[in-house]
């Protein structure tokens, strides 16, 4: 059986580098997809991007290594669902891979930037009060929070609220980004531009084809969602 950055490695022969990126940050996060089902079981991550960048700076000379030693860095840490590491993708992927190009997100971090998923997922997915970014850019203080179709309770809404003005408090400027905006890319287009605004960037875009690339880069990511990579 192979270790997980071992099967990273063997798979970037088979699959597209957006595809192997959500590959490296799924073995790198806190779930994963079960089979048909498509039901999403918590564990502790299985590698991390520094164990995959151990790994392949011992590989060199391997089929495949330049695709992977790629994706590598653009790997997402530490997400809890496939939303997570699609929200960050998408936000962060630089532009001419079809991403808005801010910097790949700390996930499930403290303002600090601590992550927090191996608490999380030991205490039973317990959000460890409200003092975690989904998504944080440390860099420009601004974090993405993402709100499940199940954040609509009074509870939810509650807890959101006090966690957004906990981070506020901490310097960080909070976009909420729902769970129609992340799979509307019209929407999510939108929060984009409420993002780049809180951390006073302007949106310059050198790509013609950016929004055809950012389409295509959706269904390319879909492979977090079914847990069928390369089929």
């Amino acid at each position: 059986m192979s270790s997980p950055e071992a099967a990273f490695l063997q798979m970037a022969l088979s699959l597209t580098r957006p595809a192997l990126i959500a590959l490296g940050s799924e073995l790198c996060s806190g779930f994963s997809v079960a089979g048909a089902s498509g039901d999403l079981v918590r564990r502790m991550p299985l590698s991390s991007a520094g164990d995959l960048g151990r790994f392949l700076a011992r590989t060199r000379g391997c089929a495949g290594h330049r695709a992977a030693s790629v994706a590598a860095s653009y790997v997402v840490e530490g997400a809890l669902s496939p939303p997570e590491v699609i929200a960050a993708l998408l936000a962060g992927l630089p532009t001419r891979y079809g991403g808005y190009g801010l910097g790949i997100p700390l996930v499930n971090c403290d303002p600090s930037g601590m992550s927090r998923v191996e608490d999380i997922v030991a205490g039973g997915g317990r959000r460890l009060g409200t003092y975690v970014c989904d998504a944080l850019w440390p860099r420009y203080g601004v974090a993405l929070e993402y709100q499940g179709r199940d954040s609509h309770t009074e509870g939810s809404v509650a807890r959101d609220a006090v966690r957004q003005a906990r981070l506020g408090r901490a310097g960080i400027n909070v976009v909420p980004l729902t769970h129609e905006q992340l799979f509307d890319a019209r929407l999510f287009d939108e929060a984009m531009m409420a993002l780049m605004g809180k951390a006073g960037l302007r949106w310059r875009c050198s790509v013609p084809d950016h929004r055809a690339r950012h389409i295509a880069l959706r269904r390319e990511l879909r492979c977090l969602s079914t847990g069928e990579y390369g089929g």
